[in-house]
């Protein structure tokens, strides 16, 4: 009876709070309670995004919606309720729902089903990529299967699309030069292939040509200003080159397009604070944070937020909870400076050395972990580490050590 309550407790707690998200006033009201949904599927709570996922379709329908209900069934085991699914979507969207239904059948064994599962799949405007298809985990048993072999056989991926593959697979393992080869032949014969220039923009930003890569993206862009993958490139490069007004640009475009994307919101977090746009960094994170939304860019966004503002106590907590979802240098350089505004001065040293395990030659690092020692009273240990940040480049080092270490 105990765990009977506590459980509907919680629940009747979650829907308060979902019904309470229209009432925070922001002028994206639907979108947010879709990100909370999707965000529930994201960590494996699909009791919890069932609850959302069925208050939303209450008020208003959505493919994407039924389709997301549909694929936690799947989750679930419950594979009859999702083909019923996934079989009304498929009748307002012709293929939309036919991945899903391929992993099921898949599951399943029924190989006749998967197979007219995949052709749907294969003729709508929703076909897979032949890489998605021949390299997903979902789609294992395709792999070296009759089914797929009789795909291959014929003409339902072009020569153009197999030649896309094959390029992609030089390009993740890394074979730069072999993958550029083919992809600037299918160029050369057709100048129109945006998934061409998206793949050689990838390969030359591997090789840290950031402006070439630029070029090639936009063309991509140009192209097919639809795909979502294409603004998530651009951005990243963007950032890269310091062009951050630009790159919100491209953001509020993917905000329109993945408006239920919680890593879309990371980005624009990021960039916000790249732009110095510190209010606005913990006034969006702090909403997110109200529904529970959180990942490691938009802590260490609201983090880094509220230090430069100066709400030292809130920018450690925030940062804590980074920490315990992943140990980074960044993390640890700006915890470590929190704590040198708080004159938490041990606990700073710590820090910076934490970094120094990660990246050993940062002459920036050695210089603070050095004031943090000076500041300890440990004027010998500080001189140690400026003789160390000066070797590795620290001009404000040099300074330090004709100051203090005479």
């Amino acid at each position: 009876m105990k765990v009977e309550i506590q459980y509907t407790m919680s629940k009747l707690t979650h829907i308060l709070l979902f019904l309470f998200i229209p009432l925070l006033g922001w002028p994206q009201k639907r979108e947010f309670r879709e990100l909370y949904a999707f965000y529930q599927i994201d960590q494996g709570n699909y009791g919890r995004a069932l609850d959302s996922i069925d208050l939303l379709l209450n008020q208003y329908q959505s493919n994407d919606l039924v389709l997301a209900k549909a694929n936690i069934l799947y989750k679930l085991k419950s594979y009859e309720q999702a083909l019923l699914l996934a079989n009304e979507i498929n009748k307002s969207s012709h293929g939309f729902a036919t991945q899903l239904q391929l992993k099921i059948y898949l599951d399943r064994d029924d190989y006749k089903s998967a197979k007219e599962a995949l052709i749907h799949n294969i003729k709508s405007n929703y076909k897979m990529s032949l890489f998605d298809l021949l390299n997903h985990p979902d789609y294992n048993k395709l792999t070296g299967s009759s089914l797929m072999d009789s795909v291959l056989k014929t003409n339902l991926y072009s020569a153009t699309e197999k030649q896309l593959y094959q390029a992609e697979k030089l390009y993740r393992s890394k074979r730069f030069s072999q993958a550029e080869f083919i992809l600037d032949q299918m160029i050369k014969r057709n100048d129109q292939l945006a998934e061409a220039y998206y793949l050689k923009s990838l390969i030359e930003s591997q090789k840290d040509f950031y402006t070439n890569a630029l070029k090639l993206i936009n063309t991509a862009i140009i192209l097919q200003p639809s795909n979502t993958e294409f603004y998530v490139q651009r951005t990243d490069l963007l950032i890269k080159l310091k062009q951050y007004k630009q790159a919100q640009y491209d953001i509020d475009k993917l905000l329109k397009i993945k408006p239920a994307d919680l890593n879309v919101y990371g980005l624009k977090a990021k960039v916000s604070l790249m732009n110095k746009e510190y209010e606005e960094v913990v006034l969006l994170t702090d909403q997110l944070f109200d529904l529970e939304l959180k990942n490691q860019d938009l802590l260490y966004a609201n983090s880094k937020a509220n230090y430069e503002l100066g709400n030292q106590m809130q920018a450690l907590k925030s940062v804590n909870e980074l920490l315990t979802k992943e140990s980074s240098k960044e993390a640890f350089e700006l915890r470590g400076d929190i704590y040198m505004k708080t004159k938490t001065y041990e606990f700073a040293a710590q820090d910076y050395s934490m970094f120094l395990d990660m990246e050993p030659y940062n002459g920036n690092i050695y210089n603070k972990k050095g004031l943090a020692r000076y500041n300890m009273g440990d004027r010998e240990g500080a001189c140690s580490d400026w003789k160390k940040a000066k070797r590795y480049g620290s001009y404000d080092a040099v300074k330090n050590l004709e100051k203090f270490c005479k």
